[in-house]
């Protein structure tokens, strides 16, 4: 297995959120997701490679080839890792502060549950990333000004933070080296890039993974080092752990000796516009420890195993794994907020060309948006009488078939197809008694217009507001 190693300098703050590719307004993050990295070398490379060799296509983001792990933030040039549950802040009877693993006794304790950790020198170091908060509006692009009751407050993290990353390739090729390497440069990642997310990404030459020996014992502990989703024997997502997800026999997880959070991830999928099912994680930092159940018999992890992780969405940084690391039986444990930000020199050359394109694109965006819902709101007006007897459950239908359309590489055909064609089309004569020719041939004139699918798309959400039945 060949590794790359990815480093991310944050050169303007940045907006992470805690769900991946979700909806849902969520607390910042404090790490870049694997997932982010993915995306970043689809949107460079998956549409040239599309063309030209499709089995690369599936080699690089969609057989497991290629795992893009999470890259965690710097300090004191060690790769933090994530704070594990077992860790404890406790507090003695004379108010006293320190940290310990899986305290015992009357003292007062609180799990620790943000930041990340560095071992050095049989000390670990508690440290967690620099943020700051900043209260925002939206735009009434109506009104040219602050919109009415749309204040919010983004909490982001501090310029100069570096994180790093692993890519792991099974099967290294041409096109995959290639498309890893075109992370090398700027970029923009997370939210609000018209004013956060500016970084830098460093891409090391291919080397060598280090192999790692399988483990025995009577006692395993397995150290989540990144998030990991299991599937159920009918495919589903599953809190339920055992022994076999991480491929160990005659074992079984000692849930008094682990310390284990579960997650929820709301995911929607912006190509079909629609939300896939939620996924259950177990949390990064949770630590699972494994007894066996054989008086007599060792149980054994193997070298795969920690090498190519567990579960299932490897690809996007999911199922990463540590087996018994030593950081987890340090007894010096101190808080530090030393070497964690880089004191960056000025790029306002670069950052300016990159942020006025981003704005320049952002705006077009936001202009077409906005010309689509002016239009529809004007056909809604113009054709209230028309439609005044139709039903939400109607429009709910056309409005799927939108959905379908917008996800195939040739929207508006297939939409003009599912919608007129003469043997299956939905407002075809006589395929469906609630449309009367009138009313189908007002909608299929829409298909006309070059913004056919977006606005389609704005009149079946806002038209059936106004309606009475249903």
């Amino acid at each position: 297995m060949q590794h790359y190693t990815v480093t991310i300098t944050a050169k303007e703050p940045l907006v992470l959120r805690t769900q991946s590719g979700s909806e849902v307004q969520s607390d910042v993050v404090d790490y870049v997701q694997g997932a982010k990295l993915l995306g970043l070398v689809a949107k460079q490379s998956y549409a040239n490679l599309k063309t030209q060799n499709k089995d690369a296509v599936y080699e690089l983001f969609h057989a497991g080839n290629v795992r893009f792990g999470n890259a965690y933030p710097i300090c004191q040039q060690q790769v933090g890792l994530p704070v594990p549950f077992s860790l404890y802040k406790t507090k003695d009877a004379e108010g006293n502060n320190s940290f310990t693993f899986s305290p015992t006794g009357n003292h007062k304790k609180k799990q620790q549950k943000e930041g990340f950790v560095i071992a050095k020198d049989a000390q670990l170091s508690l440290f967690t990333v620099p943020q700051g908060e900043r209260l925002k509006s939206a735009r009434d692009l109506e009104k040219r000004r602050s919109k009415d009751e749309a204040m919010y407050l983004y909490s982001y993290l501090k310029r100069g933070v570096q994180f790093q990353s692993t890519i792991a390739v099974k099967e290294p090729s041409d096109e995959i080296t290639e498309a890893i390497q075109k992370l090398n440069g700027a970029h923009y990642i997370g939210t609000s890039k018209g004013e956060f997310g500016y970084v830098t990404i460093e891409v090391s030459e291919t080397t060598k993974a280090e192999e790692v020996a399988n483990v025995k014992g009577k006692q395993i502990i397995i150290y989540a080092l990144s998030d990991l989703i299991f599937l159920n024997e009918f495919g589903r997502y599953t809190t339920q752990i055992n022994a076999a997800d991480f491929g160990m026999e005659n074992a079984k997880l000692t849930e008094e000796s682990s310390s284990i959070q579960f997650k929820f991830f709301h995911t929607y999928n912006s190509k079909r516009r629609n939300e896939d099912a939620d996924r259950i994680a177990i949390k990064k930092g949770s630590v699972l420890v494994f007894e066996s159940t054989e008086d007599n018999q060792d149980i054994e992890i193997s070298t795969q195993t920690i090498n190519e992780g567990v579960g299932v969405h490897k690809s996007e940084g999911f199922g990463q794994i540590l087996v018994n690391p030593e950081f987890l039986h340090c007894e010096v444990i101190k808080e530090t907020t030393e070497g964690i930000r880089l004191n960056l020199m000025s790029e306002a050359k670069d950052v300016e060309s990159d942020f006025l394109k981003q704005l320049s694109e952002r705006n077009e965006i936001i202009q077409k948006d906005h010309t689509a819902y002016e239009e529809a709101k004007k056909f809604i007006e113009d054709h209230k009488t028309l439609f005044e007897k139709t039903t939400k459950s109607q429009w709910g239908a056309i409005r799927n078939y939108v959905l379908e359309a917008i996800a195939s590489e040739n929207p508006k055909e297939i939409l003009r197809e599912k919608l007129t064609d003469t043997k299956k089309g939905y407002l075809r004569e006589k395929a469906n008694a609630n449309w009367s020719r009138p009313q189908a041939d007002v909608i299929e004139r829409l298909l006309d217009k070059s913004n056919a699918v977006d606005l389609l798309l704005k009149i079946c959400v806002e038209l059936p507001k106004t309606l009475k039945n249903d």
